[in-house]
């Protein structure tokens, strides 16, 4: 099973269900519609031996796969949905994770300097209750263009490694309802001097 949660709506959500369906070496994609009743949108994976259920259901995607000839998981599916219905929040917005600033020790560097990110929390925001993720985003063909050197629970230093532009996503997620502002912080990358 596998549950993700966007703090930036429903549209994120289809996204991540329609690349989970269409990721596949097969000549098809071996989904076809699910239960119409489950979630906003549904799409279902049965071949002998196993089962899957991908549903959307407002900013919730979630995936439940079962192995074996015996196992059908929509009853699991219908169970997590209707668990979802009972805790609906209307604005989720203000569920999210407050964070006060992303702090960058600069815009712009090169090759070879180091690079500081940080995050400060806001007040309402216990750093316990939150998971923080510093990570990277590569781009197509553009590879690695920093080098993880510290991360701590608040921040991160890098080495820049390549010329370009990095951009890290920085993930603050809420540990009880796994939402995360959507966020991220980039840098400028020269040639060495």
């Amino acid at each position: 099973m596998e549950i993700v949660v966007s703090g930036a709506g429903p549209a994120r959500v289809h996204q991540r269900l329609f690349a989970i369906a269409t990721e596949t070496t097969m000549v098809r994609i071996p989904f076809g519609p699910g239960p119409q009743d489950l979630g906003d949108l549904a799409v279902r994976h049965r071949v002998p031996g196993a089962d899957a259920i991908l549903w959307a259901y407002r900013n919730v995607c979630v995936s439940v796969d079962g192995q074996g000839p015996d196992v059908d998981v929509e009853p699991v599916a219908r169970t997590i949905q209707r668990f979802m219905v009972a805790h609906h929040v209307p604005r989720v917005a203000q569920c999210l994770p407050r964070v006060e600033r992303v702090d960058r020790s600069a815009g712009q560097i090169n090759v070879g300097d180091e690079w500081r990110l940080s995050l400060a929390l806001a007040k309402i925001t216990p750093a316990e209750s939150v998971m923080i993720d510093l990570a990277e985003i590569h781009e197509r063909d553009a590879g690695c263009r920093l080098e993880t050197i510290r991360v701590g629970s608040l921040a991160a230093t890098y080495r820049a490694i390549a010329p370009g532009t990095a951009r890290v996503d920085v993930r603050v997620v809420d540990r009880k309802t796994l939402l995360s502002p959507p966020l991220s912080a980039s840098v400028q990358i020269l040639p060495a001097r």
